[in-house]
């Protein structure tokens, strides 16, 4: 999977446009950013066999966090 389909899980599980996210974006500045949306993040882990812990998505703090929790076999 590559970075930009990462990135474009990640909008669909924050209802954000596609190609509006940034890894330099920070998670609490996202209006969509809440336990709701951490729930379906760890929902899309799931679905591409990356297991995460409700304690890694808290320590998230931006987009960049997430692609890197999720992506530790990604291309770019």
């Amino acid at each position: 999977m590559g970075k930009s389909e990462l990135l474009n899980l990640i909008e669909s599980s924050l209802d954000v446009a596609p190609g509006n996210l940034h890894e330099d974006q920070i998670l609490a500045d996202l209006v969509s950013w809440d336990s709701m949306a951490a729930l379906l993040v760890m929902g899309v882990a799931e679905e591409i066999g990356v297991p995460l812990s409700g304690d890694q998505i808290i320590e998230a703090q931006t987009v960049g966090d997430l692609v890197a929790l999720l992506g530790h076999n990604i291309t770019a």
